[in-house]
């Protein structure tokens, strides 16, 4: 004997079944993304410039990272906030800045 489900009644049986599960297997959030990792040569690569430096700076502590056995390896968002805290400002800024504090 075969029986034929319309896919109204598949849907309401799944429904059911996802409603009595909830209650004993609760969904457990899932994770937007997980951070990108470079390793030496990916870092490299993003930031433009040889892998040479790079070692450099991991051998200084000049710059975030951590080890994964005995390869050094970098979370994307604490070398984007390295990069912020290095920049440069402008100029212009500081003698705006300058004139402004000589005025007061």
């Amino acid at each position: 004997m075969r029986t034929v489900l319309e896919p109204a009644d598949i849907q309401a049986i799944a429904d059911a079944v996802a409603a009595r599960l909830s209650t004993v297997m609760p969904v457990a959030p899932v994770a937007k993304t997980q951070e990108e990792i470079f390793d030496v040569m990916g870092l490299a690569a993003y930031l433009k410039v040889d892998k040479s430096w790079v070692y450099k700076q991991v051998q200084y502590k000049a710059i975030p990272h951590f080890h994964a056995g005995r390869y050094p390896r970098f979370h994307k968002s604490h070398i984007d906030k390295w990069i912020k805290e290095q920049a440069t400002p402008a100029v212009g800024a500081l003698y705006q800045k300058d004139k402004l504090q000589r005025a007061a």
